[in-house]
């Protein structure tokens, strides 16, 4: 198949005043995490509770409460004290990298329809963190979507089911009662879910999402002075669970991501689990400077790690090998930022990539977008096309996304809010959409 690219503009990048950037950066970055304090070490500890599995008795512990809504069904479980486990860093020469010239929109994707999955009036929640996933057992696909507004007062994660033409099949709920950040992957027939779990810890969940009986949970420590609670990833490569957020190495106290330069990266830390949430591996990727809300997939025996040089950077992708030695980086895209959604197509070879646009805030002229770009099995851009094209009067923008591909068909799910227009405020009002797409020969 061959698809021509067109050559577009190289975009000039303005001199910004940190202040103003550091504002804008509020309308990205999402406030769910809990308030954190000092703690008393400066590394990474990584304790990790006892599974739980349903139906198998020795669970070693000792039965506390969980505010779950299965609370009842699956207590949480407190795990024994154990070694404390160190991730160590892992260094690499950084190498220059050479942009990707943005071509224009083709028609290698045909538009089929825009689905507004909240508001729901029996499901009374936000919609932020939208995700969509196909689920074998039931041959429908599954949205879920929440978080918390403090301006609705409401709080929790939601799920709606749709057939395989995004029709609502009217089934849907709450599987959440807390509403902070989130990362889910679907594996299977099998919801990971990833969300807070109490002070500077995450708790990582399994579900078996028919009726949302929890078949596990692990409790994740994290340094609070290191590794700051939003907006993290969780994605399934190579047959593990990597658990990774934000890793700031020389910060002395409690990190909040509005407050670091905005045109500047840092490192992520992983963790890496089995899918019977056993803990494997851990490390730290800093051999080209980056940030969170990134993605990762693993293809032909090598990880690829998408994310973002700053928050007001550019899209690039670090590659390493099966044994984590680093091999290059690319910039995908300018101005782009929280990849949150990374597949890999193997009957095209090709990789998709929903990311965020803020060229509109650097340029002011407008909010921000989400874009699809679409690349070869060596990362040469084939197309990138808006998802979503806000204008700056309609005070709306987007943010969060994620991609999958089921039967020739591509679904972007992300989330959507406005903005004040005294002082360009982010409402908390976020709503979920997913946007669908044919495949065309």
């Amino acid at each position: 198949m061959l698809i021509q690219q067109l050559q577009s503009k190289s975009i000039g990048r303005r001199c910004l005043m940190i202040g103003w950037s550091l504002a804008l950066m509020s309308l990205i970055l999402s406030c769910a995490s809990e308030s954190t304090i000092e703690t008393e070490k400066n590394v990474i500890d990584t304790e990790v509770s006892a599974v739980i599995d349903n139906g198998v008795a020795g669970a070693i512990g000792t039965v506390v409460a969980n505010d779950s809504l299965h609370s009842e069904q699956n207590p949480r479980v407190t795990p024994k004290p154990k070694a404390i486990h160190v991730i160590k860093p892992t260094f690499s020469p950084i190498p220059p990298s050479t942009p990707t010239p943005l071509p224009s929109d083709s028609n290698f994707l045909k538009f089929v329809k825009n689905v507004e999955v909240t508001p729901d009036e029996n499901i009374d929640i936000i919609g932020a963190f939208c995700r969509i996933n196909y689920v074998p057992a039931s041959d429908n696909f599954l949205v879920t979507f929440g978080g918390t507004s403090q301006e609705k007062s409401t709080q929790g994660y939601g799920y709606k089911w749709y057939t395989d033409q995004m029709e609502f099949t009217g089934k849907g709920g709450l599987f959440e009662n807390r509403g902070t950040d989130t990362a889910s992957v679907m594996i299977g027939n099998t919801y990971y879910f990833l969300t807070d779990g109490g002070k500077d810890i995450w708790a990582l969940k399994k579900y078996d999402p028919s009726d949302w009986t929890l078949l596990g949970e692990t409790l994740i420590s994290r340094d609070p002075n290191k590794e700051p609670g939003n907006d993290f990833m969780l994605a399934e490569v190579n047959g593990m669970l990597d658990v990774a957020g934000l890793y700031v190495a020389e910060a002395k106290d409690y990190i909040d991501q509005h407050k670091l330069d905005p045109y500047q990266g840092e490192a992520t830390s992983h963790r890496f689990f089995s899918q019977n949430l056993e803990l494997l591996d851990d490390r730290i990727l800093n051999d080209t400077p980056h940030i969170n809300a990134s993605s990762m997939v693993f293809v032909d025996e090598t990880y690829n790690f998408v994310t973002s040089t700053a928050f007001f950077g550019d899209l690039i992708v670090m590659q390493y090998d099966q044994n984590w030695k680093y091999l290059d980086s690319k910039v995908l895209a300018q101005w782009g930022n929280w990849p949150m959604g990374t597949v890999y197509y193997p009957e095209l070879e090709l990789f998709f990539v929903s990311y965020i646009s803020v060229e509109n805030i650097i340029n002011k002229n407008g909010l921000r977008n989400i874009r699809l770009g679409i690349f070869d099995s060596s990362w040469n851009s084939i197309t990138d096309i808006a998802v979503t094209n806000y204008e700056r009067d309609s005070m709306t923008q987007s943010g969060r996304p994620s991609v999958i591909i089921h039967d020739g068909h591509v679904y972007v799910a992300y989330d959507v809010s406005t903005v004040e227009r005294e002082g360009m405020k982010e409402n908390q009002d976020w709503e979920c959409e997913v946007s669908v797409y044919e495949l065309v020969p």
